[in-house]
C-alpha cells in the first residue's frame, strides 16, 4: 500500500495521518509477524527519532478502535497486533515462535454449539510445531 493510501484510509475513519501513524500502519500491512507494541516501535525508532513507545501504543489502540487493525492476545504475557482484520485462526510454534495466519470458518462454529449465545470476540489459537521446526528436527533425527 502506498503512503497516500493509507493517509486516506485514515481520514476516512477521521485519524489524523501523521507519518508516525501511518508507517506503524504500513508496517503491520507489510508483515505476518503479528508483532508487540515493543517490536514496532524497535523497528521504526531509527528511522522516526522522535516516537516514543507511548505513542506506537496510542497509535496501535486507536488503529485497532477504527478496525484498521486487530489486537491479538495469543500469549499470556503479550498483546500483538495484526494487519489482516479478515476473521482467521492463528498457529503458534512453540519451538521457534512464530505466529502464521490460517484461514476458519468462524460463523460455522458459532451456529453450531454456541447457537443461542452471544459472542463478544472471536479468537482461534492453535499451538505446536511448525513444519519448519518438524522438518529441522527430522533432519538432525536423521543424522
Amino acid at each position: 500500500m502506498t503512503y497516500e493510501t493509507l493517509a486516506a484510509q485514515l481520514k476516512e475513519k477521521n485519524i489524523r495521518p501523521s507519518y508516525q501513524r501511518i508507517r506503524i500502519l504500513m508496517l503491520l500491512l507489510s508483515v505476518s509477524s503479528h508483532p508487540t507494541a515493543d517490536t514496532i516501535y524497535h523497528e521504526l525508532k531509527s528511522e522516526i527519532p522522535a516516537l516514543s513507545k507511548s505513542t506506537v501504543y496510542n497509535t496501535l489502540l486507536t488503529l485497532t478502535a477504527a478496525g484498521l487493525v486487530k489486537m491479538v492476545r495469543i500469549e499470556e504475557n503479550a498483546t500483538r497486533f495484526d494487519g489482516t482484520t479478515a476473521e482467521h485462526g492463528h498457529f503458534q510454534c512453540q519451538k521457534c515462535g512464530t505466529i502464521q495466519n490460517f484461514a476458519a470458518n468462524m460463523d460455522a462454529m458459532v451456529k453450531g454449539q454456541l447457537a443461542g449465545c452471544r459472542v463478544i470476540e472471536r479468537h482461534i489459537v492453535y499451538r505446536g510445531i511448525c513444519r519448519d521446526c518438524l522438518a529441522e528436527q527430522e533432519r538432525e533425527e536423521s543424522k
